[in-house]
């Protein structure tokens, strides 16, 4: 359903786009015709755009409310032993951490990941449809791409495993 909106909300606005094209190729329509229905086509991105969010904050909300309760209950039915070596300063870092990801940081990231993603396929769609010889192109960008995002990953886990230590007490 979130993929769904994503598409819809991008296909909206690369209608918008071509509906600007569309006004300014001169027709015998009068200008407050084609201001409408740009009007009324934004209207529906806004509209779309508001829905998405929204889907995405409520799944956000179920998800962290699903975590809190599956942490606290493996923490409840842990052993004694667990609470005699665990320091109460990490536990409690751990569940703020993890719930101010989940809460915060996470549905916002994926929001933001999904927008730039189907905004990129929006552009790779219409620029492959005015000039078919870009696909041809796309091969090579998507190897070093995928080689350099590999090479991010790598590292982007490393700094994060330094920063979850230097955190812990």
């Amino acid at each position: 359903a979130i993929l769904l909106a994503f598409a819809t909300s991008e296909a909206a606005t690369v209608g918008s786009s071509w509906w600007l094209t569309h006004w300014s190729q001169g027709h015998d329509k009068s200008q407050e015709y084609f201001l409408r229905v740009y009007a009324l086509i934004n209207v529906g991105v806004g509209l779309l755009t508001f829905a998405r969010t929204f889907m995405i904050m409520a799944i956000g909300l179920t998800v962290g409310r699903e975590l809190f309760s599956q942490m606290l209950t493996s923490v409840f039915h842990a052993p004694m032993r667990f609470f005699e070596t665990t320091p109460t300063g990490r536990l409690v870092n751990r569940f703020n951490k993890d719930i101010f990801t989940v809460d915060e940081r996470l549905m916002s990231d994926l929001s933001l990941y999904l927008q730039a993603a189907f905004n990129v396929l929006g552009t790779v769609v219409v620029i492959s449809g005015v000039m078919p010889i870009f696909v041809v192109c796309l091969a090579p960008l998507a190897f070093f791409y995928a080689r350099e995002q590999h090479f991010f990953t790598i590292t982007y886990r490393e700094i994060k495993r330094m920063d979850s230590m230097s955190r812990s007490p």
